[in-house]
């Protein structure tokens, strides 16, 4: 909740629908192109996770 900026109230999607949105991101073919954005993200902030 904290690395979110998150509340206990703040409403959040359920499993169900980020499953979903993450098939669609699997059969566009966009999972490695927006993972490679990430690490170039924090690459460009020099931050190396482990």
């Amino acid at each position: 909740m904290r690395f979110l900026g998150l509340e206990l109230s703040d409403s959040v999607l359920d499993a169900q629908t980020v499953w979903l949105f993450r098939e669609l991101l699997t059969q566009a073919g966009a999972v490695e192109t927006l993972l490679d954005c990430f690490d170039a993200t924090l690459r460009n902030i020099r931050y190396l996770p482990m």
